[in-house]
């Protein structure tokens, strides 16, 4: 009986990476590797009470939380020649916005395959994997809320173009598997994705690594 649709700006989010280990640019090495350590935030500056026919609509369906949100992610990457395999993890904690509703926090992980070829003016870096989310149940005031949380897992490929220390990233994601938490009278699925992002890299001259990032 509704037809909703929500767009604006979403809430921003900063990580700060710190790198233990990267032989990337070692000449003898046969084996290059490189791990990323990451912690943020995300801040609530999207809108989060939209509203329709006087009422404030399904929670998901907001383009903002309201709640300030702390981010920690884990990258490590392997890679022999032009082969190379990579996993990222990241888990969200959040909290409670000003509403008294708290978004159930959110692990993400992922393994992908890639393999690296180098141009004179251009790197592509075509991948494929796995990735899997899952999310715990919202609570307002205290209480759980029923059609939310919930898991499943992705069939991944991507693209990525690298250009001195700019990043655009491809990527296409098909469910392989999905349960989410749903009452009797509701459906909940998710269906293909796309999304394209962009990277601006400000490591040091000669520390950077070709790492697949979602």
């Amino acid at each position: 009986h509704q037809n909703v649709k929500s767009n604006g700006l979403g809430d921003p989010s900063l990580l700060l990476y710190y790198q233990p280990f990267n032989n990337w640019a070692s000449i003898t090495a046969k084996w290059k590797h490189a791990l990323l350590i990451g912690a943020g935030l995300k801040f609530p500056l999207g809108k989060h009470d939209e509203q329709d026919q006087g009422e404030i609509i399904n929670r998901n369906f907001q383009v903002g939380s309201g709640s300030l949100d702390y981010l920690v992610s884990m990258n490590y990457t392997i890679r022999k020649n032009a082969i190379g395999f990579n996993v990222e993890s990241g888990y969200k904690i959040n909290t409670e916005n000003e509403d008294g509703y708290e978004f159930g926090n959110q692990l993400n992980l992922s393994g992908y395959t890639f393999y690296l070829k180098e141009f004179s003016w251009l790197s592509v870096l075509p991948y494929g994997g796995v990735y899997f989310e899952h999310g715990q149940k919202h609570l307002s005031n205290g209480f759980e809320q029923v059609n939310t949380g919930g898991q499943a897992t992705f069939a991944s490929a991507g693209l990525q173009f690298y250009k001195g220390s700019m990043t655009l990233n491809l990527i296409y994601q098909t469910p392989l598997s999905q349960s989410f938490n749903a009452d009797n009278v509701s459906l909940i699925e998710s269906g293909d994705r796309f999304s394209i992002g962009f990277m601006i890299n400000i490591a040091k001259k000669g520390n950077g690594a070709f790492i697949p990032v979602e």
